[in-house]
């Protein structure tokens, strides 16, 4: 299964090159464009969450994408030290708005 990574830190400034890295795994390993789409908007949302989140009391750390494609699948695993998400401590969602 290739693989390839890109390990950068994980700040606002670099969520562009996050990106960008997803459509060099989709032109590198011809995902279709619906496909391709939907991974970067993933992609996109869980790296906005660790820079947001993970790393929001101040601390720095760095943000490891790394993907696995093969026939069957295409697997991209976001990798950080940060601080985890605990479900249990989160104010529930407000589903009256919009």
């Amino acid at each position: 299964m290739p693989t390839m990574t890109l390990t950068k830190p994980a700040d606002d400034d670099h969520l562009a090159l996050f990106l960008s890295f997803v459509e060099l795994v989709a032109d590198r390993f011809g995902l279709a464009d619906d496909t391709a789409h939907r991974l970067k908007l993933v992609v996109e949302e869980a790296a906005a969450n660790v820079v947001r989140h993970a790393y929001a009391s101040g601390g720095a750390g760095d943000l490891t994408l790394v993907a696995d494609v093969d026939d069957a699948a295409v697997v991209v695993t976001l990798e950080d030290e940060g601080r985890p998400f605990a479900p249990e401590d989160a104010p529930p969602p407000d589903l009256g708005s919009g």
